[in-house]
C-alpha cells in the first residue's frame, strides 16, 4: 500500500490517511485574513459589531437627511421657493398673501400690443375681459405649477418659473377686436336666388364673405404674456383679417338656379273638352316655386307649391269655363232673427283641380311637359252662421271706403261703400245714431231708393244704390252708398238708436 492509500470499510467508504509533511515533519498553519470568519475564538463577534456600526451609521445619515429635507420644506411651507419668478418678478420667499398682492399689481401691468392692417391697439387685460385668478396664481408660485416636490428646494442653482392664471373667452376677445378694428369685421351675406322679370329666369346673387379677426390669434398671445419669464410685461401680436364663406355660397345657389330654370320652359297645358284652356308661362311657373335652404344637407330644397297651382287653376277657370261658388254667410241675431250678410251662389266648376295640381307638380319635378284634361260639375255653396255677441253697431272708414258691422267687439262683415264726394257732398266723421228707417222711398233726384237707414238730422243714411257701381270711391252727396245686398243687411242689422262711428 502506498503513502496515500485508503482503508476500505465495510460500506465502501474510505478513510484517507494523513499526508506526511514534506518539510521535515512540521505542518504550517494557514495565515489569518482580516474580515474572514475563522473558527478561532472572538472572530465572529467582531464582524457583527462592524455590521451594526455600518447599519447604524446609515440610519443616522438617513435621519439627518430626512430631517434636513423636512426642515427645509417646513421653512418654505406655503411660500414661494427662492429664485421663483412670476411674470419676470422674483417672488422667492413670498407668502400666499404677498403673492396675491403681486398678482393684483400684474392686472394693470400686463399689456398686449395688437396690430392689424397698420392700426394699433394697446388694451389692458381688463379691457379684454381677462380676469386674473389671484388665488390660482399664488398656488402656481408656491407649487411651481404643480411640479414642486420635497427635493425641489435643494435645486438652488435652477430658476423656477410660475404661470399667471387667468380666465377669458373667445367671445369677449372678438368683441374687443370688433371695437378696436371695426374695418376688419363685416357680416356675411348668403348667396340669394331672385327672379329676373326681364330674362324670365331666376338668377343667383353672389354671396359676400364674412370679414373677421380670429380671436385664437389673440389667445395665443395672452397665454404667452401670462407665462412670460421676462420682466417685459408686454406682448406684441400682429393679427390678420381673414374671410369666412357664408353657409349658402355661390355654388349652392347656382345649382338651385339651374334646377329651377330648366323647368320654367316646360309646356303645361290644361284641356277642356279637347280644347286648350290653359297654357303655362315661365313667370307663372316661377310663382309656384318654393325655395328653402336645408342646413342639415347644406343644399337648397326646391319644390312647387301644389296649393298655389290649384288656386291658379280655379281662378283661371272661373268666369271663363266655370262660375265661382260663393258661400252664404248668415248672422243669428239674439232676438231670433236670421240676417243674410252674404247670399250664397252655387257654381259650375272644376272637380279635379287638386288632381291636376298634383300632376303639374310631378311633371315639373320630373322636368317633363304635361297635357291634362280638366273635369267640370255643379258645386253647391255652403252656409256659415255667425252668432250674436253683443251691441249691434256700424263703423265707417272714410279712408278705406268701407262699412263694417260689429256685434259687440267682433267685426262680422265688411262692405265696400261710396261716401260723400268732394265738391258734391260731405260725409262728416263723428259718432251718430240710427234715427229712423224706410224700406223704400224717394230721395232728392233719386226715386225708389231702397233699404234706407238714416243716421243724422240732415238726412244722411245707409241705402242701396242703383245709379252707379263704383263702390270703393267717394261718389255720393253725403250718404253711404251700398250694394242692394249690403244695404238690406244693414237695414235688418241695426235699429233706431244703434250707434254709428265714422272716421278717416
Amino acid at each position: 500500500m502506498s503513502e496515500t492509500g485508503k482503508v476500505v470499510g465495510l460500506f465502501g467508504g474510505g478513510l484517507s490517511a494523513k499526508p506526511k509533511p514534506k518539510n521535515g515533519g512540521k505542518i504550517r498553519k494557514p495565515a489569518k485574513i482580516p474580515g474572514v470568519m475563522t473558527n478561532e475564538p472572538g472572530t465572529e463577534t467582531t464582524t457583527k459589531q462592524k455590521l451594526l456600526l455600518i447599519v447604524g451609521t446609515g440610519l443616522i445619515v438617513a435621519l439627518v437627511f430626512s430631517g434636513t429635507i423636512f426642515g427645509v420644506n417646513l421653512v418654505h411651507q406655503d411660500k414661494a421657493l427662492p429664485r421663483t419668478e412670476l411674470s419676470g418678478i422674483d417672488v422667492g420667499g413670498k407668502s400666499r398673501p404677498e403673492l396675491i398682492e403681486v398678482a393684483n399689481d400684474l392686472d394693470d401691468q400686463l399689456r398686449i400690443i395688437i396690430t392689424n392692417d397698420g392700426k394699433t391697439a394697446q388694451p389692458t387685460l381688463a379691457e379684454l375681459n381677462v380676469q386674473l385668478d389671484r388665488n390660482k396664481t399664488a398656488d402656481n408660485a408656491i407649487t411651481l405649477n404643480g411640479t414642486r416636490n420635497m427635493l425641489t428646494p435643494f435645486l438652488i442653482w435652477q430658476p423656477h418659473l410660475a404661470d399667471v392664471s387667468a380666465k377669458y373667452d373667445a367671445a369677449s376677445l372678438k368683441e374687443y377686436l370688433k371695437k378696436a378694428f371695426p374695418d376688419s369685421f363685416s357680416d356675411p351675406t348668403d348667396a340669394r336666388i331672385e327672379w329676373n322679370g326681364e330674362s324670365n329666369s331666376f338668377q343667383a346673387i353672389p354671396a359676400i364673405p364674412e370679414r373677421l379677426i380670429d380671436p385664437e390669434q389673440l389667445i395665443q398671445s395672452i397665454d404667452r404674456v401670462l407665462s412670460s419669464p421676462t420682466t417685459n410685461k408686454t406682448a406684441q401680436v400682429a393679427v390678420k383679417t381673414t374671410q369666412r364663406q357664408p353657409v349658402i355660397n355661390d355654388t349652392k345657389a347656382a345649382e338651385a338656379v339651374d334646377y329651377i330654370n330648366a323647368r320654367l320652359g316646360r309646356a303645361i297645358q290644361l284641356y277642356v273638352d279637347g280644347r286648350i284652356a290653359y297654357h303655362s308661362t315661365p313667370a307663372e311657373i316661377a310663382d309656384w316655386v318654393k325655395i328653402n335652404f336645408n342646413r342639415q344637407t347644406s343644399k337648397y330644397d326646391v319644390a312647387f307649391d301644389v296649393d298655389k297651382i290649384e288656386q291658379k287653376i280655379r281662378s283661371d277657370m272661373a268666369g271663363s269655363v266655370s262660375d265661382a261658388t260663393r258661400d252664404q254667410i248668415n248672422f243669428a241675431s239674439s232676438d231670433g232673427r236670421t240676417i243674410v250678410l252674404q247670399a250664397g251662389q252655387s257654381g259650375y266648376g272644376v272637380t279635379n283641380a287638386r288632381e291636376a295640381a298634383e300632376a303639374i307638380n310631378q311633371a315639373l319635378d320630373s322636368n317633363q311637359d304635361l297635357n291634362y284634361n280638366l273635369a267640370f260639375d255643379r258645386t253647391d255653396f255652403q252656409t256659415q252662421t255667425i252668432q250674436d255677441t253683443g251691441e249691434h253697431w256700424m263703423e265707417v272708414n272714410l279712408t278705406n271706403q268701407t262699412a263694417t258691422m260689429h256685434s259687440g267687439d267682433v267685426a262680422i262683415m265688411t262692405y265696400s261703400i261710396s261716401s260723400g264726394k268732394p265738391g258734391i257732398g260731405v260725409t262728416y266723421p263723428g259718432t251718430f245714431h240710427i234715427t229712423w228707417q224706410a224700406r223704400i222711398r224717394d230721395m232728392p233726384d233719386m226715386p225708389n231708393v231702397e233699404w234706407i237707414s238714416y243716421f243724422d238730422v240732415e238726412g244722411r243714411a245707409f241705402h242701396a244704390t242703383y245709379w252707379h257701381s263704383n263702390f270703393g270711391q267717394p261718389m255720393s252727396h253725403g250718404c253711404i252708398n251700398m250694394t242692394y245686398l249690403a244695404a238690406e243687411a244693414v237695414y235688418w242689422f241695426v235699429q233706431p238708436g244703434s250707434r254709428v262711428e265714422i272716421h278717416w
